[in-house]
């Protein structure tokens, strides 16, 4: 019934199969068709908003319609302050200051101002300056803080320069220690009265910058910008609107004010009921159209002002001179008068112009007389001195309602004058009564955005006569707007930066240009589209909206371009809304009601895409799947699938925030969980993940494995739904106390933030499969894969079709049946390896082998000897390491680990991805990133973080105040490490980080037999014996796994007496737990079994050298090297990157468990398998401490642990032990009897053999 009461005034159109074909020929070739935005200073959104300056009424600026005034400012600590009108002012066109008086002889006094209604504070460089006026010895204090508690979040001292009868300018820079928990501060400036010489100090041009958009000085403010940027504008209209026109003819936006410094800047009397700084000025604009990539229309005053004044024509020509020059200091050479100012002014280039405006709506002022006259002799006298230089076109402006913007969809098929839609949007609703009401939207709508998609797609239609649309207003300010309607919604708080419905529908269409519009059967409504082909990228293109469809049903669509032949496939982006049309996003709720779908289609065997679109949809499908993406958005797709409800997200662009929710359905949870963890490994762009679903799930329904998967999805769904209970009981709570630690913890982390060090992150291309190419180079474009029950790798050719490490080998022979299977060379690949290593090592000798095929280099020494950037560095190795061993790597390039080897994903493969060493843009790159691409977060995390809200690296900060109380003080802690994009810089050999446990794990088909069982316990302690060896190392505990056939697994360890390595020791004490195992689980079946020491004691050779002073031999320097030691407690460390899987979401890099798949895969009998954790083993099992005195662990209990401290400073203790040491421990029992009986020595009690020993002693000999 909303739709129909919103869309009723336009006959619903009966819903049928609609046939497209595109012709190939009969098109217009287009310069491509320009979306873009026009800046008017309404609503706060030049001062206060994109004009990053965060003092409001700076310099006391005034006009006659807005008197000068002390608004924003307040005093500290009883200063007197006044406006002072001096006879020598700091410039004739700042006449105003601000004087400060002290009503006392001592103590710190000044004032304070309350920025646009708040200042966010963070941990980064805030430039500031001031001029005073006036005899002061001392210092000022420049400080930000809290305007509710007075908390001080950051200060910096100013030296005075002041002089009595002269201005002298301050200059400063101040970094917070600390982010403020909200953006209601201030921001002030004191001295001591004690250090006046004169009666009062005199301010003006009081100013504070936070970091901005490319660090311009006197530049714009980044959330903003970055979300313009985000939907890809081209052009860009200035000085926009009724701005331009200014309210009488003596008061219009004169660009020659707008120039030069600061001081000679005498503002503007805006003309929506505040005054303007001109801080944003003609040059300021331009600069930021070049920044940003965008062509110029320049709009020039034409003697009409918005009360209707006209300018008679025997008076015209100083305005037509006036614009003139204004297009002379745009486009003229460095060596014309207005070039030369330009020149002066720092930029000698001239920029691109080649539109030019002439007036603002002259149809509404003063009418009919403006019409008359602007068609009279106002434009014709214009365009006769401008027209030679800059091309003219109609500019078109409508505010409407959405039925007449679907009204507009053919409005220029016949209209041949080019034109520009210069301003436009959705404003009232259907039915309602517009302009005379005066009332708008409180916010773009869903229903009136699409309103707006329609009519753009019918002006794309004729983008050879229609240069572009420009959105209007672009910016609203949410403590101080007059129009309610705008693009972006924002306030002091970058939380508050809110991207309306239009914003997605303007950046969906922007992304997808058409160079090319191609004749298209003319059938239109419900469904109306535009179709065409993209030069650049050798693309097909169609774009099209759903509008009122018959009782809001889905539209069938089947689209056929000329010359796309069978089999191609496309990508396909739909966005919708809510069941309610007057849906929006609220920045006061920050929820964003636009969901974003993206599936790949298949053009069947006559070439024709079928597909249905929604009612209120838009869409666009593009055959290259190319978008354009803006700088602070270029990265590789992460893989998209919507299967049966459970969504992935497509791109790292705004669009991450619209995941599809779930359809109601059996175990579509379950289904995308087995796509497993290698779902977003490179190579699989245009997967069909719902395919790989199916099949996968279908071939392992009814096995153990898919019912043991099923019952953790079951297990997973319920802890979510406790998750969820808990936030909306925690949500009904004050957390303002959680905010403000978790703020007080980012600074801490900020703080430790390191941004001198350029940290690589190599990755070879499918390794196994790249080493096997070389010896076979005929499998090139055959898809194959390293592996047997489970792939290890798969080439690129393989990946296309689904394939992927993890993957049961059975199932990727039915996802792909031409895939050829090669069984793994170990030797083969260890010895490509080590070619690949000696290159590395020409760069840092101290690198880090992360795994076989992948490692970390810290490249800042030798970038810095070899005087090239890192960019120049990583190519200049990735081109040696592919001549010598014939592999590609790609490589990630950043400030610390965790970034680069994120980095190192996106240009997969053989590429390379540079994040610059800039806070600003790491936390950019956070802010889209989805959490799944951080290391450490895998299905089950990210399924978590979903369900509450999270589903980017960005959306953490908004969440913060629920993180600990949800997840726990760790994973709050990562999380929060995760945003702001830390990592560890240190990169060492790995042998060089303390190793805590060595373990080693084999899979076999299902045993039961309790003589197998023991041979395979003894295998595998034989196993073990050959790592300790090699790690040089015993263990005081020892961890028994299994799995059992039901893919149950179970972990059981004991403490053990003394330290052991050899196999003897290792199955003797284990075999015990294996016994306990067998008692408690009869007929017990297994199909893993593995053994870990921890606790881990070195056996390493001690230095005598060194002992006697001497200085080691290279051989025994390599052999005694003492490890360097990493807390895995330390939050931002490197151990978050190995340890985080574990410790967060155990199934990250479970290719192990994951697809040993089905009790029926072919696999080897013992596929043995030794655990490399020499970093961050994170033990699940009791907590222990290691006596200083004895070494021994202790359960980690304070009054315990002291009271054997007591214990063993105990004299007769030792003697004791001394005693002991010559007696021998009690035979070791080989097996466990099967019948209970009473416990005696030797009989496990609590996890401990009590026979072998008490755990919490050691044996001491002496002599």
């Amino acid at each position: 019934m909303m739709k129909q009461a919103l869309l009723g005034l336009l006959a619903t159109t009966a819903v049928s199969a609609v046939n497209i074909n595109v012709s190939s020929k009969g098109g217009n070739v287009t310069g491509g068709f320009h979306y873009g935005l026009l800046h008017e200073d309404i609503d706060n959104s030049g001062d206060g908003g994109l004009y990053a300056e965060l003092i409001r009424n700076r310099a006391f600026q005034s006009s006659e319609r807005y008197p000068s005034s002390l608004d924003g400012w307040s005093p500290v600590n009883g200063a007197q302050l006044s406006l002072n009108a001096l006879e020598e002012p700091l410039s004739e066109a700042l006449s105003n200051s601000l004087n400060v008086a002290p009503t006392s002889a001592h103590g710190q006094i000044g004032f304070s101002n309350d920025g646009y209604w708040g200042i966010d504070v963070k941990v980064q460089k805030y430039s500031g300056s001031f001029w005073v006026r006036g005899d002061y010895s001392g210092h000022f204090t420049a400080s930000l803080q809290s305007n509710i508690t007075g908390e001080r979040f950051g200060f910096t001292k100013v030296k005075s320069r002041s002089r009595a009868n002269e201005w002298v300018e301050h200059d400063f820079t101040l970094i917070p220690n600390k982010n403020a928990p909200s953006s209601n501060n201030t921001f002030a400036i004191t001295f001591e009265a004690a250090g006046l010489k004169s009666e009062s100090l005199d301010f003006n041009l009081i100013s504070l910058f936070p970091p901005t958009f490319k660090g311009r000085k006197n530049g714009m403010r980044l959330d903003l910008v970055e979300a313009l940027e985000g939907f890809h504008p081209t052009i860009f209209r200035i000085p926009g609107g009724n701005m331009l026109e200014g309210s009488t003819n003596t008061s219009y936006w004169d660009w020659k004010d707008s120039l030069g410094p600061l001081k000679n800047r005498p503002g503007f009397s805006g003309v929506w009921n505040y005054q303007q700084t001109h801080g944003l000025g003609l040059l300021e604009y331009l600069e930021f159209a070049e920044d940003m990539g965008m062509e110029l229309v320049l709009a020039v005053y034409a003697g009409l002002a918005l009360n209707g004044d006209v300018t008679p024509e025997d008076q015209l020509q100083q305005f037509i001179d006036d614009a003139l020059d204004e297009i002379e200091f745009i486009r003229g050479p460095p060596d014309s008068k207005w070039g030369a100012v330009r020149a002066k002014l720092g930029h000698p280039e001239p920029w691109k112009l080649e539109y030019v405006e002439v007036g603002n709506e002259d149809w509404l002022a003063g009418a009919p007389n403006g019409w008359e006259t602007y068609k009279d002799y106002r434009f014709p006298l214009f365009l006769e001195a401008i027209n030679k230089a800059c091309p003219g076109a109609g500019d078109y402006h409508l505010y409407t309602t959405p039925d007449t913007w679907v009204a507009e969809f053919g409005k220029f098929d016949t209209v041949k004058t080019p034109h520009i839609i210069g301003e436009m949007a959705s404003t009232f609703p259907n039915g309602g009564t517009g302009w005379d009401s005066g009332v708008l939207r409180p916010f773009p709508w869903w229903g009136g955005a699409v309103g707006e998609a329609v009519a753009l797609i019918g002006y794309e239609r004729n983008a050879d006569r229609i240069i572009g649309a420009v959105y209007a207003p672009i910016l609203r300010n949410m403590n101080r707007w007059q129009w309610s309607i705008t693009m972006l919604q924002f306030a002091a708080d970058p939380a508050m930066t809110t991207r309306s419905t239009s914003w997605y529908i303007w950046e969906l269409m922007a992304a997808h240009p058409i160079t090319e519009t191609l004749p298209v059967n003319n059938d239109f409504g419900p469904l109306y589209y535009v179709a065409g082909k993209n030069d650049k990228t050798q693309g097909h293109v169609f774009k099209a909206a759903v509008y009122n469809s018959t009782d809001s049903a889905d539209v069938p669509v089947k689209l056929a371009f000329d010359g796309v032949s069978a089999g191609t496939t496309a990508e396909l982006t739909v966005l919708t809304g809510p069941e309610d049309p007057y849906g929006v996003n609220d920045p006061f709720t920050g929820v964003n009601i636009v969901k974003t779908t993206k599936t790949t289609v298949k053009s069947d065997k006559n070439g024709t895409f079928s597909f249905s679109l929604p009612n209120l949809s838009v869409a666009v499908l593009d055959t290259k799947g190319k978008r354009i993406e803006t700088i602070r958005a270029v990265h590789d797709p992460v893989y998209h699938v919507t299967i049966e409800g459970v969504q992935r997200y497509s791109r790292m662009t705004e669009e991450n925030d619209n995941a599809t929710e779930p359809e109601s359905g059996e175990h579509q949870t379950l289904k995308y969980h087995l796509l497993g963890p290698s779902l977003t490994k490179a190579g699989q762009d245009s997967v069909d993940q719902s395919k790989v679903s199916e099949i996968i799930y279908n071939a392992s329904k009814g096995s153990k494995f898919f019912n043991r998967e099923e019952e953790r999805d079951k297990i997973l769904t319920q802890k979510i739904e406790q998750i969820l209970t808990k936030k909306r009981r925690l949500e009904k709570l004050d957390l303002t106390r959680e905010s403000r630690a978790a703020d007080q913890l980012i600074s801490e982390l900020e703080a430790s933030r390191d941004l001198t060090q350029r940290i690589v992150h190599i990755d070879c291309d499918a390794f196994y499969a790249a080493v096997e190419q070389l010896d076979r180079p005929e499998l090139k474009d055959v898809p194959f894969a390293v592996g047997g029950g489970v792939l290890s790798t798969c080439n690129y050719v393989a990946r296309k079709f689904g394939c992927r490490s993890g993957m049961a080998g059975f199932v990727a022979k039915k996802i792909c049946p031409e895939l050829l299977l090669i069984r793994p060379n170990f030797k083969k690949y260890t010895a490509k390896a080590h070619e690949i290593r000696d290159i590395l090592a020409e760069y840092d000798p101290r690198f880090e082998s992360a795994s076989i095929d992948e490692a970390y280099l810290n490249i800042t020494e030798y970038c810095a000897e070899h005087n090239m950037t890192a960019e120049e560095a990583v190519q200049q190795a990735r081109d040696e390491i592919h001549e010598k061993t014939k592999i590609t790597v790609s490589a990630g390039i950043a400030a610390n680990a965790k970034l680069a080897k994120i980095c190192s994903n996106f240009n997969k493969p053989n590429g390379q991805y540079s994040l610059p060493n800039d806070r600003n843009a790491i936390m950019t790159f956070m802010r889209d990133l989805p959490t799944r691409k951080v290391n450490g977060i895998g299905r089950v995390l990210e399924r978590e973080l979903q369900e509450i809200g999270i589903r980017t690296c960005g959306d953490i900060y908004l969440h913060r105040h629920l993180l600990r109380q949800l997840f726990g003080e760790k994973a709050y802690q990562f999380l929060l490490a995760c945003h702001l994009g830390l990592g560890r810089t240190q990169i060492q050999p790995a042998e060089e980080y303390e190793r805590k446990s060595v373990g080693t794990e084999s899979t076999f088909r299902d045993m039961s037999d309790p003589v197998e069982l023991r041979g395979k316990l003894r295998w595998t302690a034989e196993e073990l014996e050959k790592d300790m060896r090699r790690a040089e190392c015993k263990g005081r505990t020892l961890v028994l796994k299994v799995k059992l056939h039901t893919y149950e697994v179970l972990t059981r360890q004991v403490v053990l007496p003394k330290a052991i390595y050899q196999a003897d020791d290792l199955y003797q004490y284990s075999l015990p737990i294996l016994a306990k195992l067998q008692q408690e689980i009869p007929s017990i079946k297994l199909r893993l079994m593995g053994l870990r020491c921890t606790h881990l004691v070195s056996t390493k050779k001690p230095d005598t050298r060194a002992f006697f002073g001497l200085q080691p031999l290279k051989t025994e320097e390599a052999t005694s090297h003492k490890p360097a030691k990493r807390k895995a407690s330390e939050i931002i460390d490197g151990n978050f990157e190995h340890e985080g899987d574990e410790l967060l979401d155990p199934e990250v890099h479970g290719g192990d468990d994951e697809y040993e798949v089905l009790i029926d895969s072919v696999q080897p009998e013992n596929a043995h398998e030794t655990e490399a954790d020499t970093v961050g083993d994170i033990e699940t099992a009791e907590q222990w401490w290691d006596c200083p005195i004895c070494g021994r662990p202790q359960p980690a209990d304070e009054r315990r642990f002291n009271d054997h401290l007591d214990s063993c400073l105990s004299r007769q203790t030792i003697r004791d032990a001394v005693q002991r040491d010559t007696t021998e421990s009690p035979p070791i029992p080989q097996e466990m009897p099967t019948t209970k009986k009473v416990k005696a020595n030797g009989e496990k009690r609590r996890g401990r053999l009590v026979g072998l020993g008490d755990p919490k002693q050691k044996k001491l000999s002496f002599g």
